[in-house]
């Protein structure tokens, strides 16, 4: 995604970030497929931070295990939340992603901490204003950092 809002000469933007347009490799590398609705932007125009919000939608999904169209039981439901009253993650983690990945697998304390820096990415992925959201290659930093740090 970096590459595509960053990397060539005309931007890129997907439009379409969901899950089945996600595989995994043999090295368990992700790729993106499906550029059916991606196309060159000029830079005045449409921007990359709805590729931004989608991949949070994404990250949240993974995190959980809930469907973005799952009703009241939604990723939208638990990103309403969470945009609207900023209380996400909070010392109290019951209901939050933290708690719902917790529930799925049994982890150490340490994945736990990883969980939890993921879920206050995300809440900054789909903030209201695009403006807020950080680019491809700020998320592309703290990921890394997130899998390298020893917690």
């Amino acid at each position: 995604m970096a590459y595509l809002h960053h990397g060539l000469s005309k931007r890129i933007i997907h439009h379409n970030i969901k899950p089945p347009n996600i595989f995994l490799d043999q090295n368990d590398a992700a790729k993106l497929f499906d550029f059916e609705c991606a196309i060159p932007i000029p830079w005045s125009k449409l921007r990359e931070k709805s590729d931004v919000y989608s991949f949070g939608i994404l990250l949240c999904e993974v995190l959980t295990g809930k469907k973005s169209s799952d009703g009241e039981n939604s990723v939208f439901t638990w990103i309403s939340y969470i945009s609207e009253y900023a209380r996400w993650p909070s010392d109290d983690i019951s209901g939050t992603i933290v708690e719902e990945f917790c529930k799925l697998y049994p982890i150490e304390h340490n994945v736990r901490a990883q969980v939890m820096d993921c879920a206050k990415l995300v809440k900054r992925f789909v903030k209201r204003n695009p403006d807020h959201r950080p680019n491809m290659i700020e998320i592309e930093k703290a990921l890394r950092l997130i899998k390298t740090t020893r917690y």
